[in-house]
């Protein structure tokens, strides 16, 4: 099996899903604070026996939960993104071309 160089198209679809994953991670964050700061709001409240639930979590109904997933998702799908940043500008220096 060889190996041939990857093209614009492969690099685009690369990139495009760590976006993908990017905006995932930072939905997941976005929709458990909301839930979180729900639940610290209605402590104090009349119906304190109600905890947030998040009905749209995609891997867990638990706000906390979700909240990690999302920031390591986030940590690590940034640290692709640098280690391929790094890769390109390296191939950009030796080709004197990136794509």
């Amino acid at each position: 099996m060889s190996k041939r160089p990857l093209r614009k198209s492969d690099w685009m679809a690369i990139i495009i899903t760590i976006v993908f994953f990017q905006l995932m991670c930072l939905w997941c964050i976005d929709v458990s604070t909301s839930t979180l700061i729900m639940e610290q709001q209605l402590k104090g409240s009349i119906i304190s026996s109600t905890t947030g639930v998040m009905t749209n979590g995609f891997f867990s109904q638990n706000p906390t939960l979700t909240y990690h997933i999302g920031l390591y998702g986030l940590v690590i799908t940034s640290f692709i993104g640098a280690l391929l940043l790094v890769h390109l500008l390296f191939t950009q220096i030796d080709k004197k071309s990136i794509l």
